[in-house]
């Protein structure tokens, strides 16, 4: 399961980079940050660090992050020629922003669908056979 957290912070921060350096990038004002959308994606790189920190067995917290992730990544989505004409007016930043964006979603449906891996006690292990 640790595994898959990753995958949600990992995606969730790159968005954050992207934001950031797309926003200062254009010199954005720093009351830029507080639109919901990036708040959003904030939150959600927020709550998948804290469950990668605290290895979380349960889902709820891939649930929360995909509240926070998915208005984002529907922006992005719905307004996709605007999105294909601003990445390559804008670059790097705008590609890792639409990328994190729409990967954090991706990660937290994963990890909302997928089986949670077996614990420890609950694997079954092999005996090997005793030789003398």
């Amino acid at each position: 399961m640790r595994q898959r957290w990753e995958w949600l912070v990992a995606c969730s921060v790159v968005s954050l980079v992207g934001i950031g350096w797309l926003l200062a990038r254009i010199g954005a004002p720093a009351d830029a940050w507080p639109a919901i959308e990036i708040a959003g994606m904030v939150l959600c790189a927020v709550v998948a660090i804290a469950a990668h920190l605290r290895g979380a067995a349960k889902k709820w917290p891939a649930a929360v992050a995909l509240a926070c992730a998915l208005p984002m990544a529907q922006n992005l989505v719905l307004s996709f020629p605007l999105t294909m004409e601003l990445m390559l007016r804008s670059g790097v930043p705008y590609l890792l922003f639409l990328v994190g964006a729409v990967g954090a979603v991706a990660a937290a449906i994963a990890i909302l669908v997928a089986r949670p891996p077996l614990e420890a006690s609950d694997q079954i292990v092999a005996k090997a056979p005793a030789r003398r």
